[in-house]
């Protein structure tokens, strides 16, 4: 499952890989959709099924920020930071995981890749029922986003990171190489090395699937 998946880079990435892996690509800036469509259909990946929804913690509509400059293109989010610059506002269609997929079997969902700017909380704010499946998550975590959000990003009273451990969830950082660096609660080793404006993927591993279900995650991936 691939939430913000702008252009596709990931989703299309994933499936060629695997041919016989299906694939949720979610991509709610309608600029950014219609290139994820082309990339698609382009390869022809019939496997790769496109959702024009914001993914966060209600069903209904969500304010969306694009950027319009000082940022990578078709860069949006919910929660957008001064100094990047202007923004412009659209309203968009958003629902949560656990509505979306309430009717399918949660033990064939094994991965979820998240890079949404911001509302990474969101996100994992809606899925308490889909968290319940343990599946791996790889979120993109930036401080000057979380900071951005102050108490509203907070989920139950926790930082993600705190929610994220109560369920049982271990972090990693996934360094330049590659390599998988555990990290404490609320520590973003990445900052030390690219500075505290750049984000950087975090792996969370629930402790029922160390060892030889984390080797068969990384592998499928190499």
């Amino acid at each position: 499952m691939d939430i913000g998946a702008n252009r596709g880079w990931f989703a299309t990435f994933v499936r060629s890989l695997d041919k016989n892996i299906k694939i949720f690509a979610f991509e709610p800036n309608p600029k950014m959709f219609s290139l994820l469509y082309e990339n698609v259909e382009r390869n022809r990946f019939d496997s790769i099924t496109l959702m024009e929804n914001f993914v966060g913690s209600s069903t209904g509509t969500q304010e969306l920020h694009e950027y319009l400059e000082g940022a990578n293109d078709g860069m949006a989010t919910s929660f957008p930071l001064k100094h990047i610059g202007p923004t412009n506002a659209m309203s968009v269609a958003s629902k949560t995981l656990d509505d979306l997929f309430q009717y399918l079997d949660s033990r064939t969902i094994c991965r979820l890749k998240v890079d949404v700017e911001g509302a990474e909380s969101e996100v994992i704010a809606g899925a308490r029922q889909f968290l319940k499946s343990k599946p791996f998550l790889i979120l993109e975590l930036n401080s000057s986003f979380l900071e951005n959000r102050g108490e509203s990003g907070l989920i139950e009273g926790d930082s993600i990171h705190v929610f994220l451990q109560k369920f049982g969830y271990l972090q990693f950082w996934i360094d330049e190489r590659g390599r998988l660096e555990a990290c404490n609660q609320e520590d973003l080793p990445h900052e030390a090395h690219l500075g505290s404006y750049h984000g950087a993927n975090y792996l969370f591993v629930h402790r029922d699937r160390l060892d030889a279900d984390l080797s068969a995650c990384i592998s499928s991936f190499s």
